[in-house]
């Protein structure tokens, strides 16, 4: 005798009576329970794993035209981005795992931009202090001016022993006395 099962699933039973081949019942009745299984449960899908973000600058506090060196490891993301704030970052992709040399002159924030895998945007940053060397105000000492004559006159070209004759000048420049 072939047996099929039902098609839904659930709790059936019965009871099974056996019979000779006139008909008539003979030995004991049996009762027969079957469990019949809904589908499987799907397996469900894992969730991605959740992005990691590790962003840092080996020093924070420079002296202008110092050194910074910028790393980062980033993973389980679309897309990542290195630029200092203000500048186009579509234009400063780069890798998940990298670093970055640079020379500031002035303080500024340098931001690490990471797409995630739902689209969202996170913004992580690091500000780079930087102290810009005032140049000392040159001390200077007056060279002093050579002395200059603009004129010098006598009275009389011919001076007789005895004569008098008057002297004119007059000089510039740095003169303490005239000897």
């Amino acid at each position: 005798m072939n047996l099929i099962a039902p098609a839904q699933p659930g709790v059936y039973q019965g009871i099974w009576q056996m019979v000779n081949g006139s008909g008539v019942p003979f030995g004991e009745r049996i009762w027969v329970g079957i469990q019949i299984p809904g589908p499987p449960t799907p397996t469900p899908i894992p969730a991605p794993p959740n992005p990691n973000i590790h962003f840092t600058a080996d020093r924070t506090n420079i002296n202008a035209g110092d050194r910074v060196f910028f790393s980062w490891d980033v993973n389980n993301v679309k897309a990542v981005y290195f630029y200092e704030q203000g500048a186009r970052w579509e234009e400063n992709g780069v890798t998940g795992q990298g670093g970055r040399e640079v020379r500031p002159q002035r303080p500024t924030t340098y931001e690490l931009r990471v797409v995630k895998p739902d689209d969202t945007v996170e913004v992580r940053q690091i500000y780079i202090d930087v102290r810009i060397a005032i140049p000392a105000t040159p001390t200077w000492t007056p060279v002093p001016s050579v002395p200059i004559i603009y004129s010098f006159t006598a009275s009389s070209n011919n001076v007789e022993v005895g004569s008098c004759v008057s002297l004119r000048w007059d000089v510039g420049g740095s003169v303490n006395s005239i000897r």
